[in-house]
């Protein structure tokens, strides 16, 4: 009888929520507004803090723990990896170095569905975001 309840212990403690991957990265957490009409193909597209009774229409990207999402998509993380990169500034006159978080996520939006490997960072007050796109 003990062995069947620390079977089931082990098999509670491990099925978790195995599956969602979690993004610690929380200086990339929160709601953000795209600087651009339309993303930069050459580098990483830039968004500002969504302010309190602000509003950035279609140009809105949500990022949480378990996914981020924007107007008419979402996607949500496999997984997850962050990293310190010594080299970003964070702002002037302070010693570089930000962490990077990189996912790998499973999207949907207007009836199709796709994964992303998608990269952000915050730095100088901003974030900044890439993404490539696979089926």
């Amino acid at each position: 009888m003990k062995l069947i309840l620390l079977t089931a212990a082990a098999l509670l403690a491990c099925a978790g929520d195995a599956t969602a991957a979690k993004l610690q990265n929380k200086a990339v957490l929160g709601a953000w507004c795209t600087m651009a009409a339309e993303p930069n193909a050459q580098g990483p597209e830039i968004y500002y803090p969504l302010g309190l009774g602000e509003e950035c229409g279609d140009g809105i990207l949500r990022i949480k723990s378990d996914r981020y999402e924007e107007v008419e998509s979402g996607c949500r993380y496999i997984e997850v990896k962050t990293w310190f990169d010594p080299t970003i500034p964070v702002a002037t006159k302070t010693k570089p170095g930000v962490y990077v978080s990189q996912v790998t996520a499973e999207c949907t939006g207007e009836g199709d569905k796709w994964r992303e490997q998608a990269t952000f960072y915050f730095s100088n007050g901003m974030l900044y975001f890439s993404r490539k796109q696979s089926r």
